[in-house]
């Protein structure tokens, strides 16, 4: 109910949700455009703009957020190759279509109707 609240509510809210903000990011690498972040399920990772499942260590447990925040790039960017194969792999740049020069087509000339000119007799 928003008529009950007050404001030491409405800070409390706010301060709450500015926490949650600050502490969305675990690790980043912002040149690689990689993160990992806190997500509603748990940890994942972003990966420009994908979002991609952080697996389990190969002992089959869960990593804590110290580990998380220690992890190495490698790592993550093994996971990454696991679930997007061309993830890494140099894009092959579109050449632009060659502009064709605009030829201007010289209208067909029509030789204009030739009238029947109606000769008048002279006389």
């Amino acid at each position: 109910n928003f008529d009950a609240l007050t404001q030491a509510d409405c800070d409390a809210l706010i301060q709450k949700k500015l926490e949650k903000e600050a502490n969305r990011f675990i690790r980043q690498w912002p040149e690689e455009k990689i993160a990992i972040e806190n997500g509603r399920w748990g940890p994942f990772i972003r990966f420009g703009k994908k979002m991609l499942k952080l697996y389990s260590k190969p002992n089959k447990e869960k990593y804590t957020s110290e580990e998380l925040a220690e992890i190495d790039l490698d790592v993550v960017k093994g996971m990454i190759t696991e679930q997007d194969p061309t993830a890494f792999t140099k894009k092959a740049t579109k050449k632009a279509a060659p502009k064709k020069t605009a030829t201007k087509k010289s209208a067909a000339k029509k030789s204009p109707a030739k009238k029947a000119a109606a000769k008048k007799s002279a006389g």
